[in-house]
């Protein structure tokens, strides 16, 4: 501990209970990583399951001890740190005390493979040349890949092209004709579709953070995101914020990105900037913030 007071314990959920128990035994502290939202997580994804059992698969929730586990984890923990105020309120709503809960988000430094270079845009987008819009992880409804599919269906005559790319569950049998899925890639062949891409989606209805939003800003992609993750879109200024489950509203933040070319112009050039707010060096600063959390909390 830097602070001269006691060790410290740093442990992800789900993985901490044995070593908090031992930290407590020795008069440490202890701090839990919170990697996801929690049971509130849990439910959202057995409700979608239920709604839309066309994208079903063999999910099953957790067993009662996972739970009762984690819960003597966060009455252990001195401090948990979430990465977003999505999984902060989540916790909170679980009876989690909110001075207990500190935000920290996740850190991205860019790679060699993202340019951080402007995207050139066309003056307007055409049958020949599309809107490409991209959605790069698990295809799985939590990620909302069901709204995504309903928005497609409602742009089928517009000059928006959708490739989705990553592992799926089983997928309805009829998709819209402008919609592709790729399947998994491999890690190095990621940044290929950030290039081809015009704006980046995730319809996301419970997640950690999402760190494909940072990936593709690193890119210049303007990003389409929900307030379900991590605290990373502007609206207005780096990309759009539309509600979980709302297709109407997806496909018309859409179709203005294909009416305003030069809108989405300006947001690469944020969305570039926007990468800076989450290097390592600004997750130093944070961590110094947990330090002192820790110090405030054992006075």
């Amino acid at each position: 501990n830097p602070t001269g007071g006691p060790p410290v314990v740093f442990c992800y959920s789900y993985a901490a209970l044995r070593p908090f128990r031992v930290a407590k035994e020795r008069g440490w502290q202890t701090v839990l990583g919170q990697i996801d939202p929690g049971p509130p997580e849990e439910r959202i994804v057995a409700e979608l399951r239920e709604r839309y059992p066309e994208y079903a698969a063999a999910w099953q929730p957790a067993p009662p001890h996972y739970w009762t586990a984690w819960r003597e984890e966060c009455k252990l923990a001195d401090l948990i740190v979430v990465n977003s105020p999505w999984s902060r309120e989540s916790l909170i709503a679980e009876g989690i005390p909110a001075e207990k809960t500190m935000v920290v988000p996740l850190a991205y430094e860019t790679s060699a493979a993202s340019v951080r270079t402007l995207r050139n845009y066309p003056p307007a987008f055409t049958a020949q040349r599309p809107l490409r819009v991209l959605f790069l992880g698990q295809a799985i409804v939590r990620k909302g890949i069901q709204d995504l599919v309903a928005a497609a269906a409602l742009l089928a005559d517009e000059p928006v092209a959708f490739d989705v790319v990553g592992s799926h569950d089983r997928l309805p049998e009829s998709l819209p004709s402008n919609m592709v899925f790729h399947g998994p890639v491999p890690r190095s062949e990621a940044s290929n579709w950030y290039r081809a891409a015009d704006v980046f989606v995730l319809p996301t209805h419970s997640d950690g953070f999402a760190l494909t939003q940072l990936e593709a800003m690193a890119f210049g992609l303007p990003v389409i995101a929900t307030p379900r993750c991590g605290q990373v879109v502007e609206p207005g200024s780096t990309g759009w914020l539309v509600d979980p489950g709302a297709p109407p509203q997806l496909a018309a933040v859409l179709r203005e990105a294909v009416a305003r070319p030069d809108t989405l112009q300006t947001m690469s050039r944020a969305a570039v900037e926007r990468v800076e707010a989450f290097s390592i060096g600004q997750l130093s600063d944070r961590l110094l913030d947990v330090e002192r959390g820790l110090t405030a909390g054992a006075d």
